[in-house]
């Protein structure tokens, strides 16, 4: 029972699984952890709690990429226990009062959890960038409008011509030239 619940983890997960390496941040497998018993590698165990870390980051991992109702969601939870059980048996100090698959579906709900206000505070920062961006929009758009003032009346060009000492059947340049606001990009014309 156990061997068949174990194979997934004997060999390190295949690059090929989507996205395991960019959630997994420290993979291990146990033929990672069974070369680091050996004194020659560099690398080796020097003491238990070591082992016992990576153990329990073998099944954290697990439970971190597989959720718990999966095959091998599964399998890790059923070989976490069963480590649990002979860390406690063997090593009472190093047991921590917790099954490791207790700890793996809290691990996982806490998970969970941390994804849940990570999305949600990604949201708020989204929609309060695009309310800046609006009132930035809108601000541009306020201040690039351009205020023409109407063409003056004829009483009034009159009354300006006969002011200045124009005579009003004088042919010279009218002073105040005409403006006329287009509709294309807010351009002022001269006519």
């Amino acid at each position: 029972m156990f061997t068949e619940n174990s194979s997934p983890f004997h060999t390190p997960v295949p690059r090929s699984v989507p996205n395991y390496y960019k959630i997994i941040k420290e993979p291990i497998d146990f033929s990672n952890i069974k070369s680091k018993l050996n004194r020659k590698h560099l690398n080796h165990y020097e003491s238990v709690d070591n082992f016992v870390a990576d153990m329990k980051l073998v099944f954290s991992n697990c439970s971190q990429y597989n959720p718990n109702f999966t095959e091998i969601g599964q399998a890790g939870i059923v070989l976490s226990n069963f480590f649990t059980k002979l860390i406690n048996q063997n090593l009472p100090e190093y047991g921590e009062g917790m099954s490791i698959g207790q700890a793996v579906v809290q691990s996982q709900a806490q998970s969970q959890a941390q994804s849940q206000a990570q999305s949600q505070a990604q949201s708020q920062a989204q929609s309060q960038a695009q309310a800046q961006a609006q009132a930035q929009d809108e601000a541009v758009a306020d201040s690039s409008m351009v205020q023409v003032p109407p063409p003056p009346s004829a009483v009034e060009m009159t009354e300006s011509h006969t002011e200045t000492g124009a005579d009003n059947n004088s042919s010279a340049m009218d002073p105040q030239p005409h403006t006329k606001k287009t509709k294309s990009a807010d351009n002022v014309h001269m006519y």
